[in-house]
């Protein structure tokens, strides 16, 4: 993406014609992050996993196993696993929420607007060469 006072000039992978917007016809830009989606997905799942398995061994009821005597006192591992999958599902579901996230810039049609957003697009990504 190229940005200049009047306009946008975006080149899409494998397309050779950059496509170029001038302020007037925009309305709005929206900026989402490559790979945020999956990266806050994998992140907040395993960190449900991870939180939920301890809180499911802490809080687990435990029994008594009898087979060939009795032993000590066992915790009851479906319970565990079943604290964990719920956990593993709050984070899936936190984590879809948190990576699609984006920035608006709202342009209305407005040169001011997208030189507003001109300038801390370059201030934000560094320029490549």
């Amino acid at each position: 993406m190229r940005t200049t006072p009047d306009s946008v000039t975006i080149q899409e992978t494998g397309n050779l014609q950059p496509i170029r917007f001038g302020a007037s016809e925009m309305t709005s830009i929206q900026i989402h992050r490559k790979g945020a989606k999956l990266k806050a997905i994998i992140i907040c799942t395993a960190l449900g996993v991870t939180v939920s398995a301890f809180a499911g061994t802490v809080t687990a009821p435990t029994h008594e196993e009898c087979y060939l005597g009795c032993g000590p006192a066992v915790k009851d591992e479906n319970y565990i696993s079943n604290v964990a999958l719920t956990g593993a599902a709050a984070g899936l579901v936190v984590g879809l929420l948190v990576g699609s996230s984006s920035r608006e810039f709202k342009i209305e049609g407005k040169q001011e607007k997208l030189e507003l957003f001109a300038n801390e697009f370059k201030n934000r990504i560094p320029s490549q060469k």
